[in-house]
């Protein structure tokens, strides 16, 4: 089946008038707040039977839609930890998963192009098939004043979720979907996403200012297996010097002869290879990240994020934090 587009265009407007039946404040919940996270309100949840079935792409919208839900979701994820989202084939027995989901989250934009696959042509209700990218305005691209272009329709690097001002989507369009498909307790997940929200805000801070402590001729130098860090290089004024991908390792090894880099970076799911025969030949590290999968000892996306940004700012030199 082909993909259902206006699924996400139509939801919000739809949407809107839920809210508003639904819970007064919810505009002010959406409204910017302070960075510093506050617990949820205790707001009992009043929703009979058995939790949302829903299933998503990568571990990392599963913690999403457990952050956001709690117990009101059974989440289902489909690639596994640590497997390349671009070439993991699902397997026959995840198709009844598929087939009796109330809701399906995917990123879009080839992240998961297999998995994307296997969801349109094994899902029952189309409408509750959502692509997170139809929702993310497009980080590329110059926005006209009288409508927003997303980043499906400009065709961006996938890795959205990697900036976390971009990651802010994520949660909030399911929160918006579960108000949808839960009305009667709109307010129980719009507080849990303004909670979330927050956390991701002071994140954003410990990684801007983690980031900031990088010597500034290594800010420029990011190397890894694809490209994987262009949203996150842009919103932390990073620069990505070279992929295996793009340029090979012929390409690598004249770009770190000619910046000096202090260390490459392999990616969870990827042959790292070319990464350390590049690397041992410059006589430099070879630090790893999670881009595409939670993994590595850590079990959500924000400590994903904090560890990756650790692992950065080490890697190229940064000072190690003051003890608060």
């Amino acid at each position: 089946m082909g993909e259902a587009k206006p699924t996400m265009r139509l939801l919000f407007p739809l949407l809107a008038l839920i809210a508003m039946l639904a819970v007064a404040c919810t505009s002010d919940e959406k409204a910017p707040t302070t960075n510093t996270p506050t617990p949820a309100p205790a707001i009992v949840v009043d929703h009979t039977g058995d939790p949302f079935k829903i299933v998503v792409s990568l571990p990392i919208f599963a913690d999403m839609v457990r952050e956001i839900a709690g117990s009101q979701a059974q989440v289902t994820t489909i690639i596994p930890v640590g497997a390349d989202p671009q070439t993991y084939m699902p397997t026959d027995d995840q198709i009844k998963a598929v087939s009796e989901a109330s809701i399906i989250f995917y990123n879009g934009l080839g992240l998961e192009t297999p998995t994307q696959q296997f969801l349109e042509t094994h899902q029952v209700h189309p409408t509750s098939l959502i692509n997170f990218s139809h929702n993310i305005p497009s980080p590329s691209t110059q926005q006209p004043v009288d409508h927003q272009i997303y980043a499906e329709e400009r065709g961006d690097d996938p890795h959205l979720y990697l900036d976390p001002q971009l990651a802010k989507v994520y949660p909030e369009t399911i929160a918006d979907t579960m108000v949808i498909k839960d009305g009667q307790n709109a307010a129980f997940y719009n507080a849990r996403y303004t909670d979330y929200r927050n956390q991701i805000d002071a994140m954003n801070d410990f990684i801007r200012a983690r980031l900031a402590m990088i010597p500034d001729a290594n800010k420029s130098s990011l190397i890894t297996y694809h490209n994987s860090l262009i949203h996150f290089a842009r919103r932390y004024g990073l620069g990505v010097l070279g992929t295996v991908i793009d340029s090979g390792a012929d390409g690598l090894t004249q770009a770190i002869a000619q910046k000096h880099p202090p260390a490459v970076f392999s990616e969870t799911g990827y042959d790292d290879t070319v990464l350390e025969q590049v690397a041992g030949a410059a006589g430099i590290r070879v630090c790893q990240l999670d881009t595409d999968a939670i993994a590595n000892e850590t079990t959500t996306y924000l400590q994903m994020m904090q560890k990756d940004a650790e692992t950065i700012a080490t890697c190229l030199g940064a000072p190690a934090p003051t003890p608060s």
